[in-house]
């Protein structure tokens, strides 16, 4: 079959070329090289992306035409929707990690490096004690030591109240096992609990209730071992909250070397009505069945240690803040299999995520694994800004679109996922829960880090998407959807870092306004649509970075006025899975971009650009082994 490629310098002036494209030949094996840009050095996640085992090649015989078939003229800007004529295949052999990685909760220690900071007022180390007060629970009782000055206790069975009115700082030294007991701190001072060998349930309430807007230190101590249990319902306590196993009305900072399982039966598993912040060297498992396993009002950062959530029931979070959330530090792993479901009291539905904030997300450092199988669900996202510039992050989702049915006659099925209403198939968009990998409602900014995100439910599935605008400087970015894999609801801008985008049924990026292309490494697929999409009427600007893309449609062409880098574009067909395209130059013999398709392709766009392409020289494309010469 002869296609057209069109070889275009960055003034717009272009040399047509025609491309043959053969039936791949089985059984040949190349050994791929990396891909070879203008420095020396490429994240490791790049090479993971680029070099691949070679099951099959496909060959291609390019040569310099003056054929014109106008249906696969890619060069102008006034393509339209060229339909390729079938979607591509997406019969995954590669053993790349972004089509294969899973998330499963780890109850390993982490080796961590000491992050003690002598003016950080969330340091224990930082805050001196008069005394401690050990507090010893048993089945029916509670007993407790010498009561420091300014100290009362009230026990009843085996709940303990403590009022603290003294002007030192205590700490509480909690051990023991009780199937029904409760610890409850009232303290004019910043004061610390200490968890040492603690087995606590309380049928009707939180086990740790701290009646205190001051700061508190959960430190669990080195080696010990510890299970805190709430029941399936909470006895009322008029004004005052109590909205998780552990609960706090001031701020809350887990530090220590031992282990503490959380079992959340009614409400949250920790709960600050101020801020939470969790330090290195212990692990946390929480296990939250009605409610946000994890919930800082103000504000939530991780700098440390280990965090295991698992989450279910309905539209409910791994982490919730109505704040910022932050992590630079330590691994939190997230398993949340709840769905979307409508509220009715509200109004609304009320969609799960493995993190949610309110305000603005970032992540500088640490480790970060999500997994969200439900309806609706989502990874991380955030109604302000997102900031990745760091740290190690892996999404999954798996769950479909909650849609709600709007029938008025039928009454509200919150968990019916598929319908709102038993039986109703029409539904309010508004009302609808698409599954997304990372989102964030405001800017997104990625700067840095090992990102990989991977969203397979079906319509809505999207991997990356800001809904304002999207700058990508730096660090490594793989994003695997069944819809966008990367989308902006405003202008894209990708100055750095690599990024390897696959949609297995809609766009490989997607800007719903203009998108510049001024550096790093861009490997994109639209298997249902195009590799790279603008807004109509907007502008694909290229003027530096290394760009690969393949679509199933041609909708955009770079702008001439605006995109000051060579590229060419054609029509490609029967891209097996390993089949090699490289592009050398000519006359130093250098390898400019060498690359193996991970999964088969059977007819495709391609759009490449290079920042060592110079209009006038001469460069050999080769697919498979057959190559041609091209003349910029």
């Amino acid at each position: 079959m002869i296609r057209n490629i069109k070889c275009i310098s960055g003034d717009a002036q272009d040399e047509e070329i025609s491309a043959v494209i053969i039936k791949p030949k089985p059984g040949l094996h190349v050994r791929v090289d990396r891909l070879q840009r203008g420095y020396k050095d490429m994240p490791a996640f790049s090479k993971s992306v680029i070099i691949f085992a070679v099951t099959a090649l496909v060959l291609c015989a390019v040569s310099c035409s003056t054929n014109d078939d106008s249906n696969y003229d890619l060069s102008g800007s006034d393509v339209g929707n060229i339909n390729a004529g079938g979607s591509m295949s997406t019969d995954l052999t590669s053993s790349e990690e972004l089509f294969n990685f899973d998330v499963a909760l780890n109850d390993d220690y982490l080796s961590e490096t000491d992050d003690y900071n002598a003016s950080d007022e969330d340091f224990i180390e930082n805050t001196t004690f008069a005394t401690t007060l050990p507090i010893v629970f048993s089945d029916g009782a509670v007993s407790y030591g010498t009561l420091p000055d300014g100290v009362s206790a009230t026990v009843s069975g085996a709940d303990i109240i403590i009022d603290a009115t003294t002007s030192e700082n205590i700490v509480y030294q909690l051990s023991g096992t009780s199937s029904d007991g409760m610890f409850k701190l009232y303290s004019d001072r910043k004061c610390a609990v200490n968890l040492s060998g603690l087995t606590l349930t309380n049928a009707d309430g939180p086990a740790l209730n701290i009646q205190t807007k001051k700061r508190v230190f959960i430190a669990i101590a080195d080696n010990s071992s510890n299970t805190l249990s709430d029941g399936t319902t909470y006895a009322d306590t008029g004004d005052e909250d109590t909205k998780g196993v552990i609960f706090s009305e001031g701020q809350l900072v887990f530090s220590g070397g031992g282990r503490l399982n959380i079992n959340a039966n009614c409400k949250a598993g920790i709960s600050s009505d101020q801020y939470l912040r969790f330090r290195r060297g212990n692990v946390i498992d929480v296990n939250a069945v009605s409610g946000n396993a994890v919930r800082g009002k103000d504000s939530l950062l991780v700098s440390g240690g280990v965090l295991n959530i698992s989450v279910s029931g309905s539209g409910n979070k791994g982490m919730k803040s109505d704040g910022p959330i932050a992590i630079n530090g330590g691994r939190t792993t997230i398993i949340d299999t709840a769905d979307a479901y409508y509220d009715t009291d509200d109004a609304e539905t009320k969609g799960p995520a493995g993190i949610n904030a309110d305000s603005d997300f970032r992540i500088t450092g640490g480790q970060l694994y999500i997994k969200a199988t439900g309806k609706g669900g989502k990874g991380v996202t955030t109604d302000g800004d997102m900031s990745l510039g760091g740290g190690i992050i892996r999404v999954i989702t798996t769950g479909t679109k909650y849609t709600y049915g709007s029938s008025a006659s039928r009454a509200p099925m919150p968990n019916q996922g598929g319908g709102g209403f038993l039986g109703g198939s029409s539904s309010s968009s508004d009302n609808n829960k698409s599954p997304k990998g990372i989102r964030a409602e405001g800017t997104m900014n990625i700067t840095g880090g090992d990102i990989m995100s991977r969203t397979t439910g079906g319509d809505g599935s999207e991997a990356v998407e800001g809904k304002g605008v999207m700058n990508i400087t730096g660090g490594s970015v793989g994003a695997y959807a069944y819809d966008d894999a990367v989308n902006s609801g405003e202008a894209m801008t990708l100055a750095g870092g690599d990024v390897l985008a696959v949609s297995t049924r809609n766009d490989g990026l997607d800007s719903n306004g203009n998108m510049y292309i001024k550096d790093g490494v861009i490997t994109t697929f639209g298997l249902g649509e195009d590799g790279v999409d603008v807004i109509e009427g907007g502008t694909l600007s290229i003027t530096g970075g290394t760009l690969f893309s393949l679509g199933n449609t041609y909708m955009n062409s770079p702008s001439a006025s605006a995109s000051t880098q060579p590229y060419f574009a054609g029509m490609v067909s029967s891209l097996a899975s390993g089949a090699a395209v490289t592009l050398t130059d000519k006359s130093s013999g250098n390898t400019l971009f060498n690359y193996t398709m991970p999964f088969s392709v059977s007819r495709a766009y391609l759009l490449m650009s290079l920042p060592s392409l110079v209009k006038g020289n001469t460069y050999t494309l080769t697919i498979g082994s057959s190559s041609q010469t091209i003349n910029l």
